[in-house]
């Protein structure tokens, strides 16, 4: 039997085609890169609208009490340890003011975020009522052995509002004076 030279032609190209594949004609290269995920972990206290106020007394007359402003303080973290800690927030005053105390008084804290978030359990007042600030720390709040995360490590994200007032110790003359008042989160 005679083939076409056609036909067998056909037939090689054919085959040629089928077995290519599996010929090295599949040449690959591939290059690998290490991919860092970073996340921030901020430990931050910031007073809404700048947390400057004025604490004015009607009257001069020892006992006499000045108006009670607010600040409210946003809380933010996501390193936090899960340890009992004394003094989580506190606050000091940069110099005293004769015949005045200068007093505060911390609220309860909200949690803004996550189920999994510090809460207000976990952040129990270590201030009651007002108290006269001085020039050293003063605990506001403490830290209580709180829920963590996978990690061993807690979140806060929340608010916490924190009233002052100023108080005559003694009949006092005129006065128009500043002083700086210092708010710090800490974490172990």
């Amino acid at each position: 039997m005679k083939l076409n030279l056609k036909v067998i032609l056909t037939i090689v190209i054919f085959a040629v085609m089928l077995l290519s594949p599996v010929i090295s004609w599949t040449a690959t290269d591939t290059d690998t890169q290490t991919v860092t995920v970073v996340v921030p972990a901020p430990l931050a206290i910031t007073a809404s609208g700048g947390g400057t106020f004025t604490l004015t007394l009607p009257d001069y007359r020892i006992t006499t009490e000045s108006n009670i402003p607010t600040v409210t303080y946003a809380l933010e973290g996501n390193n936090i340890t899960y340890a009992p800690l004394d003094g989580f927030i506190s606050a000091k005053i940069s110099s005293l003011v004769d015949g005045v105390d200068i007093m505060i008084d911390p609220g309860v804290f909200t949690n803004n975020g996550g189920p999994t978030n510090l809460i207000s359990a976990d952040l129990p007042e270590a201030v009651t009522n007002f108290a006269t600030l001085g020039t050293t720390d003063m605990f506001l709040i403490n830290k209580a052995d709180c829920t963590v995360e996978a990690d061993g490590k807690a979140v806060i994200n929340g608010i916490i509002p924190i009233s002052f007032k100023a108080k005559l110790t003694r009949d006092h003359e005129a006065i128009n004076t500043a002083i700086t008042l210092t708010i710090t989160i800490k974490d172990a």
